[in-house]
């Protein structure tokens, strides 16, 4: 894991590279350990291709797909413990609890 995040950080291997083979190597039953390892920035990305992955429609260039349950374990992790005071709807984030309260004198309405 060290070793492709040293890679990434070399600019030998793209973001999107990384995210890809992380996935391959997540358990889908424990992500931790891969997905602790790995840069906000990364995490980031991952969110978003976790969001935009499609099993019978996304397309790579870096060999077989990460499977669905790859795929959401990492999703949900991220979601959940990482950013854990993000509301999600529809799996979209919808706002930042932490920066609403600090932007808006509104208070919090939630349909």
């Amino acid at each position: 894991m060290t070793s492709l995040v040293a890679m990434y950080q070399k600019g030998a291997i793209t973001a999107d590279h990384l995210v890809v083979e992380c996935l391959h190597m997540l358990d889908p039953e424990n992500p931790v350990p891969v997905l602790d390892a790995l840069p906000d920035e990364i995490l980031n990305r991952m969110l978003d291709y976790t969001r935009r992955y499609r099993p019978d429609r996304t397309v790579t260039n870096y060999g077989v797909l990460p499977t669905p349950d790859q795929v959401d374990a990492a999703r949900r992790w991220i979601e959940e413990r990482h950013w854990p005071h993000t509301f999600v709807r529809d799996k979209q984030r919808v706002c930042d609890v932490s920066l609403f309260f600090l932007t808006s004198p509104r208070r919090l309405q939630i349909p």
